[in-house]
């Protein structure tokens, strides 16, 4: 019962917390195989909720073991799915306990369940895939060998991709890669286990890759940024791509880092001086307050319709902001308040605005619904009143984008009248920016083109 009201509310916040949550690829999982699933981990808690809802069942999660040091919170942990883990920097004296942990695992398994595991062993938001420990193979193999190989035990990777790890309304990109059957390394674990065992885990890495927009290291991270900032919408347009698609943000980003990786190998020297003219053209932006896109050429297609459509929006649909805003007004600021004072960790921010957001909510709209059933003493008034509540809340969060929107044309008009030159300017430098980024995608491109008929050839 317990685990069921859990589920219950965090597919409701999530739905809430998240303006898309995009699942793709969920039909490469063998729904009669017992299954591992391996994630990324950039968020904390937030990773296992939302891998959780894109399973869609019932799954256990293994979690390290300092969680569970508070007798009541290990209670309610178990309760609702999670399993310790016991690692060396942690508890070096407490490893035995896992071969115990382990046998629930494989008995989990051998029911037909399924469980998380984290196999970087750390959230850390760097967008960096961290090494890949053995675990989740050596626990699938223990299984297997248990059971004489019969199990068909499968390790499926989970791609977690985050338009942003902390912000509130943002999205989310849940995909799923190819299983990888245990059974098939059979002869190779008889001959070799901890070879076996190694060879399971770099498959898992090599997944994990292919199903994230993680970067092959730290020092690519602001030029991508810049890129996807600058270069990727533009990029998208001429490519036929649907902007606002989140499945084709995430080829188009997979492609920005492959392009930059590659750039960077071959030309180190441009690289930097690019990276160091995208960052001052940004740093300048930000301090005007001005956004990217309203230099890009695009923006000369809006027409005039949809101007005044927006203006119409806005003008009109104020009032029901305004009823939105105030009722939902404690809800979404205390989280925020709250959160700041709670942690400053960056993996840490979007789970604790959650579970904060998730109290506020429950109690204030508690708390305003026996108020207007204490002020009118009318049961249909009260109903209507909480009714209102969540989509005018959400209402009032599209019309604050909206108006955001326009804000940013209104600065950017203001701009143009008062220093016309200045925006001619940031203009002809983006020109230059993209030029040289076009040159770069082309020399990219006809080097991938090379590749594959050589491989043709071949």
């Amino acid at each position: 019962m317990l685990y069921y009201l859990i589920k219950f509310l965090a597919v409701l916040s999530l739905e809430r917390f998240f303006d898309k949550i995009i699942v793709e690829h969920k039909e490469r999982i063998h729904p009669d195989c017992p299954t591992i699933y391996v994630a990324n981990h950039p968020n904390t808690m937030m990773d296992a909720m939302v891998a959780g809802y894109a399973v869609g069942k019932r799954i256990h999660f293994t979690a390290k073991s300092t969680i569970f040091a508070n007798p009541i919170a290990s209670w309610f942990l178990k309760k609702v799915g999670l399993v310790p883990i016991y690692r060396r920097e942690d508890s070096p004296d407490q490893m035995g306990k896992n071969e115990d942990i382990f046998i629930r695992l494989y008995e989990h398994l051998e029911t037909g369940g399924s469980f998380l595991i984290f196999p970087e062993g750390i959230s850390i938001s760097d967008r960096l895939l961290h090494e890949i420990k053995t675990g989740a193979a050596r626990i699938a193999f223990g299984a297997e060998v248990r059971n004489k190989f019969s199990l068909n035990v499968q390790i499926v990777p989970v791609g977690l991709n985050y338009s942003d790890y902390q912000k509130f309304r943002s999205d989310v990109y849940c995909r799923f890669g190819y299983p990888i059957f245990i059974n098939e390394y059979r002869d190779n674990y008889e001959k070799d286990p901890v070879q076996a065992v190694k060879e399971v885990t770099e498959k898992i890495k090599h997944q994990l890759e292919k199903v994230t927009t993680t970067l092959p290291e730290s020092e690519l991270s602001d030029l991508v940024d810049f890129v996807n900032t600058i270069y990727k919408k533009d990029l998208m347009v001429e490519m036929g791509l649907e902007t606002k698609s989140v499945e084709d943000e995430f080829f188009v980003t997979k492609g920005i880092i492959d392009a930059v990786e590659w750039y960077k190998q071959h030309h180190p020297e441009s690289t930097k001086i690019m990276s160091k003219e995208m960052g001052n053209y940004l740093r300048t932006l930000q301090r005007l307050q001005l956004r990217d896109d309203f230099l890009s050429p695009a923006r000369k297609g809006i027409k005039f319709r949809r101007r005044l459509k927006s203006w119409f929006f806005l003008v009109f649909g104020f009032p029901v902001f305004l009823w939105g805003a105030i009722n939902n007004f404690p809800g979404y600021k205390i989280p925020r308040v709250l959160t700041d004072r709670i942690t400053h960790q960056d993996t840490f921010i979007s789970s604790v605005k959650l579970m904060v957001g998730i109290a506020a909510f429950v109690l204030f709209y508690t708390i305003q619904i026996w108020l207007s059933w204490f002020l009118f003493h009318d049961k249909s008034i009260s109903i209507i009143y909480g009714l209102t509540l969540v989509p005018s809340g959400n209402f009032a969060l599209e019309y604050y984008r909206r108006a955001q929107n326009y804000r940013q044309h209104l600065i950017f008009l203001s701009l143009f009248y008062r220093k016309r030159s200045l925006i001619y300017g940031l203009i002809q430098k983006r020109m230059a920016l993209i030029e040289s980024l076009n040159e770069a995608k082309e020399e990219f491109l006809s080097m991938v083109d090379e590749q594959k008929i050589t491989s043709e050839e071949n």
